[in-house]
């Protein structure tokens, strides 16, 4: 369990790494990425970005809840890629 915490987090750290384009110290960007809200998926993903923003004192990361039902989470998704909604800029998925 331990090594599969680790690679979420990793993995989240990474994500955002290469999703940031490179800007000045001064400047706050904010990055709003979905995620879970109970349960250890919804713990990793805030140790995450914390450790992220920690490191990255000038990026704030807001989680947009989603429902832990994939079929709920899917459709969620799709209804906000479809409209082009610009509220979600890290999508968190999985394979099925």
């Amino acid at each position: 369990m331990k090594i599969i915490k680790s690679v979420l987090v990793f993995s989240i750290v990474i994500a955002l790494s290469m999703g940031i384009p490179s800007i000045s110290a001064a400047e706050k960007i904010v990055i709003t990425m979905t995620g879970s809200s109970v349960g250890l998926e919804g713990k990793l993903i805030r140790e995450g970005a914390k450790l992220y923003t920690q490191e990255h004192p000038n990026v704030e990361i807001k989680i947009f809840e989603v429902p832990d039902s994939t079929t709920a989470r899917f459709i969620t998704y799709m209804k906000k890629l479809t409209n082009e909604d610009p509220e979600i800029d890290l999508y968190q998925i999985d394979v099925i």
